[in-house]
């Protein structure tokens, strides 16, 4: 797995949320937003390998490995990390994509030495900030950024360290994301983009020398051979607005040159993440198309490699 090395900034205003943090000091997430589905059985990584993006046998217990589902049109269905422990491989997503993912890849399990269960009752996620990777059994670090990690532990030890620790919100841990170009799907966005519409090459998350998965051949030939005139970008806005995915952005002529993947505002402070027109480098003004909508301001990811 290729290991992007990179620091994590917080805006001023999650800094601020958090108790102006020290350097040192560790911050507990609660991310109970998200869900886990287990993958147990011989066939696990063959089945799996067959469906997703990424290449599942690289899988190690360091590291979470960030990966997407397609539909055979080469359309994300699901955007999720994938964890293993050499025994089972879990996948980790949004609660409220789970069971439609557990549904549309148990169509393909049947064929496999395998088993697809929603264990998230078992499992409590949380997020471990500006610190080592945990000593937890089931800790994984994210590739892309050395500081964060995610562990499944029970709700009853969830419980524990929120209690026990400097935490910090699930909409802090969702602006670092965007802050690194990693975008989250909702029910909305569901079978809207491609895998280069994101930036998953980028993020490590599509493997092109792995063999086939459903909707290889689509995500193959715009990788080779596609010109993309439209790529993911951060803009971000001092406003108390919080546009829904899918939300259009338009220049001063109210043209649309953009929209919405995902956005997270803490204490007035919007950052968005939008797949829009390469042109948008010459665009004066970029706003979301509405009466009010403050003016937004491109930037640059943290990520160095997107």
């Amino acid at each position: 797995m290729t290991e992007i090395k990179r620091t994590t900034t917080l805006p001023q205003t999650v800094i601020t949320q958090l108790d102006q943090l020290s350097e040192n000091e560790p911050v507990t997430f609660d991310l109970s937003s998200l869900g886990v589905i287990a993958v147990t059985g011989e066939d696990r990584v063959k089945f799996l390998q067959g469906q997703v993006t990424a290449d599942v046998a690289k899988l190690t217990p360091e590291y979470a490995q960030l990966a997407a589902f397609c539909n055979p049109q080469g359309r994300i269905q699901s955007l999720f990390y994938l964890l293993s422990d050499n025994q089972q491989i879990w996948l980790l997503l949004p609660t409220d994509i789970l069971p439609q993912t557990l549904t549309a890849l148990a169509k393909y399990a049947v064929f496999y030495q395998c088993e697809l269960v929603d264990v998230s009752d078992q499992f409590q996620v949380l997020g471990v900030f500006n610190s080592n990777r945990p000593n937890d059994s089931l800790s994984f670090t994210l590739p892309f950024d050395q500081q964060r990690h995610y562990c499944l532990v029970s709700h009853q030890e969830a419980s524990k360290r929120l209690a026990n620790t400097t935490t910090g919100d699930s909409a802090s841990w969702e602006m670092m994301d965007i802050r690194a170009g990693v975008a989250s799907l909702t029910t909305t966005t569901v079978g809207q983009f491609l895998p280069h519409n994101l930036g998953l090459p980028e993020l490590d998350a599509v493997n092109f020398n792995k063999g086939c998965y459903t909707g290889q051949e689509v995500v193959a030939r715009m990788h080779y051979k596609g010109k993309l005139k439209s790529h993911l970008r951060l803009l971000r806005a001092a406003s108390d607005e919080v546009p829904a995915p899918l939300t259009e952005l338009v220049d001063e002529q109210d043209k649309k040159i953009g929209e919405v993947v995902c956005s997270c505002n803490i204490d007035g402070h919007l950052e968005l993440l939008a797949l829009c027109k390469d042109t948008i480098e010459n665009v004066r003004k970029i706003r979301c198309k509405s009466e009010k909508a403050s003016i937004l301001t491109l930037s640059s990811f943290e990520n160095s490699n997107i």
